[in-house]
């Protein structure tokens, strides 16, 4: 999952990992941000929109025009708050395994 990645980040207390986030990119135009994850007990504290911030530095700094991501739960209004805005016309899908 690291090594696949455009770039992978880690959120540290006093060395324990205590989130992470990463992007997957064709490295040319497209990024997905996926995998934004903060232990329950740290949520809330701003983490994992410092992790969002710097990804998306990084993905535009890289010259990538479209950075998409799929929200779930709560999440929206905290992608919200970050610029994204939900794509209309367009439908999440997944490959449904036989």
């Amino acid at each position: 999952m690291v090594q696949g990645s455009h770039c992978f980040l880690v959120a540290r207390v006093d060395g324990r990992a205590i989130g992470m986030a990463r992007a997957v990119s064709d490295r040319t135009n497209d990024a997905y941000i996926q995998d934004v994850f903060i232990l329950p007990e740290y949520r809330g504290r701003g983490i994992g929109a410092a992790l969002v911030r710097c990804l998306k530095r990084r993905l535009q700094a890289d010259g990538l025009k479209w950075i998409g991501l799929i929200a779930t739960g709560k999440a929206p209004a905290l992608y919200r708050r970050l610029g994204f805005v939900p794509m209309a016309r367009h439908t999440p899908m997944l490959l449904r395994r036989p």
